[in-house]
């Protein structure tokens, strides 16, 4: 299992500067989490769980969508 939100003095330095996010949150409050904290990667969690990794959207994926939308507008 792995929780990147309670940390312990072992693996403090490990996650430094990982953000995490839920399923539910929008594609801005993503942009706007990792450029908050100046990361390219942002660790999808599992809600109502210990934390479970479930997913990671990286900036090439938000890319991505963007260049998407703008060439079906």
């Amino acid at each position: 299992m792995l929780n990147f939100l309670k940390r312990d003095p072992a693996s403090a330095a490990a996650t430094e500067g990982q953000v995490t996010c839920f399923p539910s949150i929008s594609l801005e409050e993503v942009v706007n989490k990792a450029l908050d904290r100046k990361v390219h990667r942002v660790w999808v969690i599992e809600e109502g769980s210990d934390d479970i990794l479930i997913g990671l959207i990286s900036f090439s994926d938000i890319l991505r969508v963007v260049r998407h939308e703008c060439t079906v507008s």
